[in-house]
């Protein structure tokens, strides 16, 4: 009898050495579950970290080469008057001299009529008898000797396929570069020939969403026009670069602050809060604008990051349609903006409706 307790007792405690219990397990899935989680949530936030640290690296040496083929252009840099930047320097002289204020803004040349000399983005331009020069979307036109509507061999257009980065057999372009220009300042009185044109020069990441048939390259279809390079519609991005339901190559807009402010009553120039109150709520253009790490572009060429958006209720500045920036205004600046620009004139700001991953400043003497 003892002996067979003794085996009894020797199996029991054998098999209470073996394996988990039931909430152990439960409790090391549930770790197991929240370890990954977290995990999980930390991969979005490194593949962004890549892709804005690729942007900044790729994007800063590719405008230095941006602005090398804009000075170094045999049609842009013509010694004749009637073609190149020569031509859009002595018409952009024309549109000063017709303002009190001798300047011209980024909306002037922006929302200026199709196929005149100061508007270079078009997709189709038409041509006198019923002919055309097609280009793809978001080809960039300086007319020739010409002049609008007249595609002489002269004319030079910035194909938006020429305009990929980087180019060459095999490889995808990730990048398209364009350019927006304006005077540089005042017209000076007295008058130059031709004056100094300021050049906006944005890179910008082409749309991850277009699709590419088998048998074909990215470029090839962005040259063929079956999809643009960035596209939007209804002021908002599309991210895939069809051209369907009204959608259109992403082009640039010019925005007006109503309001500079310092936040939390900073003293000294730092006025450090842009408020966009004339732009409506839910519109594209408001969201481009608020987007963190946009770029704006002011008249004089000075370029500024939204580094965040305000949620304060009681500073005097509607925190929906503001924006915090970096570096801050001076007060000649925030002056600007609250009298609408000090002499009469308004200051305005450029905008890309999607955050490009670089943007430089230069200027242009033809």
């Amino acid at each position: 009898m003892n002996t067979h307790a003794r085996i009894w007792s020797g199996r029991v405690s054998g098999r209470a050495r073996v394996g988990f219990t039931l909430i152990e397990v439960l409790l090391g899935v549930l770790i197991l579950g929240l370890g990954l989680l977290g995990l999980a949530s930390v991969f979005p936030l490194v593949v962004k970290k890549q892709r804005d640290a690729q942007d900044t690296v790729l994007g800063i040496s590719s405008v230095k080469g941006v602005e090398s083929v804009l000075r170094g252009h045999s049609g842009l840099n013509s010694e004749l008057l009637d073609r190149g930047w020569a031509k859009f320097a002595s018409r952009l002289k024309e549109l000063a001299n017709q303002k009190s204020t001798r300047e011209v803004l980024w909306s002037d040349v922006l929302n200026a009529p199709a196929n005149t000399i100061e508007r270079i983005y078009g997709n189709t331009v038409a041509l006198g008898g019923g002919a055309s020069l097609t280009a793809e979307p978001g080809s960039i036109v300086f007319w020739g000797s010409g002049g609008p509507g007249s595609a002489t061999p002269d004319t030079v257009v910035l194909r938006t396929s020429d305009r990929l980065i980087p180019q060459g057999p095999g490889v995808t372009p990730q990048y398209v570069w364009d350019i927006v220009p304006i005077l540089a300042g005042p017209l000076p009185n007295p008058e130059p020939r031709l004056p100094t044109i300021r050049v906006a020069m944005f890179v910008r990441r082409i749309d991850g969403g277009i699709r590419v048939p088998s048998g074909k390259t990215l470029t090839e279809v962005i040259a063929n026009g079956e999809a643009a390079a960035i596209a939007w519609s209804g002021g908002f991005p599309t991210f895939d670069g069809k051209l369907t339901g009204g959608a259109s190559y992403a082009g640039f807009f010019a925005v007006r602050a109503n309001k500079a402010a310092q936040r939390y009553s900073v003293k000294g120039e730092t006025y450090n809060v842009l408020q966009f109150g004339g732009l409506a709520k839910g519109s594209g253009q408001l969201a481009a604008v608020r987007q963190i790490g946009q770029q704006l572009i002011d008249n004089d060429g000075n370029i500024y990051t939204v580094i965040s958006l305000p949620q304060e209720r009681s500073s005097g500045y509607d925190p929906e349609s503001s924006v915090v920036i970096s570096p801050p205004l001076t007060d000649a600046q925030a002056l600007a903006i609250t009298t609408g620009g000090g002499t009469g004139g308004a200051v305005e700001f450029l905008v890309s409706p999607v955050i490009p991953a670089s943007v430089e400043v230069a200027d242009i003497r033809p």
